[in-house]
């Protein structure tokens, strides 16, 4: 993740093409991967369960991900949290990217 300047180490997520938002994360994983606290912007709702919203973007292979309307950060107690990170439809369309997936090697490239 980007914060500001602060480039987070790496770590994994999944490409959801069904999460409607930017990224969604569990703050447990935000805890330990990310090591900084974001600032919160708002709220979302995830059947129906609000979810908070938090400023931030997506760095993916060198490639700066905007995230103006925040990225989801899932508490621990929240029952439709993911198990992993997910990268949504909704970052990759409004940064004009293109998403290709090679299911030979299983990789995902995007640009």
């Amino acid at each position: 993740l980007r914060i500001n300047d602060y480039l987070s180490p790496s770590f994994p997520a999944i490409l959801d093409s069904g999460n409607s938002h930017n990224f969604s994360i569990r703050q447990e994983h935000l805890q330990e991967w990310v090591k900084t606290s974001l600032k919160q912007k708002g709220f979302i709702r995830v059947n129906k369960v609000l979810v908070p919203l938090a400023e931030a973007d997506v760095e993916l292979n060198g490639k700066h991900i905007q995230c103006p309307g925040g990225i989801a950060v899932f508490p621990e107690d929240h029952p439709y949290a993911p198990r992993l990170p997910l990268l949504g439809l909704r970052a990759i369309v409004r940064n004009g990217l293109t998403a290709i997936i090679d299911g030979e090697t299983r990789e995902l490239s995007i640009r």
